[in-house]
């Protein structure tokens, strides 16, 4: 459409196309056109185009059966003959117009910076993947560390508490401790009295056992004494009888006399002391 071989024609167009303008003739959009990367394009990118950028993927099977490729995409933007509706069969005016406007952007401005790419969308589905799964394992090892530190803070809690049972222990030990300690003095000071006080008994009772062997002693002559006196006064008796029979006091009564006063005189002796 933009190559024209007759040079009057193409002055004229040039005239009311440009009106003066030289900067940029037909020609120069013609070459440019010619050389850029959307006229190469295979039917594979444009079907790809119309899927990703366009987004009418039912056209597909269109487009296959017209093999529409990049250097059809002039027409399809001016919708020369109308090709839309009448060959492709597009009867939407809104899906016709979006494809003019669409196909328009891409002879203009070239072919978008974002494209669709198979492996980009892999690899960033992978990515989001990849991203998901480390977000869910990190939250399940995040649940599993909190359980593992829940877990020590109250094995903390045992131990804080056992600590504080075996100080308590411990205390009691010590109390105990010095209790022992102050009843071992007290035995001790116990067993020193006692031995003091049986050593004292040891001594009272040998005092007194040989004052008991001395008292016994006094005893049995007292005992003897008593007796002798008995016999005496016996004798004494049988004298005074005699005597008052005789009516004379006899030697023998005298002597008998003699000794009974003696042997009184002894006893009397004996029991002062004993006495004293």
């Amino acid at each position: 459409d933009l190559s024209i071989d007759d040079e009057g024609q193409e002055d004229q167009r040039q005239l009311s196309l440009h009106r003066g303008d030289n900067s940029i003739s037909v020609l120069d959009m013609q070459k440019n056109w010619l050389n850029s990367v959307v006229h190469n394009w295979t039917t594979s990118d444009v079907e790809l185009w119309l899927t990703d950028v366009v987004g009418l993927p039912q056209y597909l099977p269109v487009f296959r059966k017209h093999k529409i490729d990049g250097n059809l995409l002039p027409r399809l933007a001016l919708n020369t003959d109308h090709l839309i509706q009448t060959q492709l069969g597009i009867s939407d005016q809104n899906h016709k117009n979006k494809l003019i406007l669409k196909a328009m952007d891409l002879v203009l401005f070239g072919p978008p910076t974002v494209f669709y790419n198979p492996l980009k969308d892999a690899l960033l589905a992978l990515a989001i993947l990849v991203a998901v799964s480390g977000f869910f394992f990190s939250t399940v090892q995040k649940k599993k560390a909190q359980g593992q530190i829940d877990k020590m803070l109250k094995e903390v809690d045992k131990l804080q508490v056992n600590e504080q049972k075996f100080l308590d222990i411990q205390s009691v030990l010590q109390e105990a401790e010095l209790k022992n300690e102050s009843v071992m003095k007290e035995k001790q000071n116990l067993e020193k009295k006692l031995k003091t006080e049986i050593s004292i008994a040891k001594t009272e009772a040998s005092r007194l056992c040989k004052e008991r062997e001395g008292t016994q002693a006094e005893f049995e002559r007292l005992t003897l004494a008593e007796r002798e006196l008995a016999q005496v006064r016996i004798a004494l008796s049988n004298a005074e009888a005699k005597r008052f029979e005789n009516n004379v006091l006899h030697k023998e009564l005298q002597n008998h006399l003699k000794v009974t006063y003696k042997k009184e005189r002894e006893q009397y002796n004996i029991k002062k002391a004993a006495a004293d």
